[in-house]
């Protein structure tokens, strides 16, 4: 089993291996798409800040909605459903 400090560096390896993929991938189809290599680069750059704005105003809405208090006994409070 792994200790948590072998966890993290994984979890970190996996996000960086994810994003050079992501990054390798949108800079070639931009390519493809485009035949300019400086258009699939600022593609390739501007995507990924485009999506974590977009994630972080998600997370923001799906915090802000009342979630449903699950106890031993069920459901207790209702939620957005």
């Amino acid at each position: 089993m792994r200790n948590e400090a072998s966890k993290k560096s994984y979890a970190l390896k996996k996000a960086i291996g994810f994003s050079a993929i992501h990054f390798a991938v949108g800079m070639t189809l931009a390519y493809v798409l485009t035949g300019q290599w400086a258009v699939a680069l600022g593609v390739a750059l501007i995507e990924p800040v485009i999506n974590a704005g977009i994630i972080y105003f998600y997370s923001r809405y799906e915090l802000g909605r009342e979630k449903p208090e699950i106890h031993r006994g069920g459901l207790v409070s209702g939620g957005a459903f």
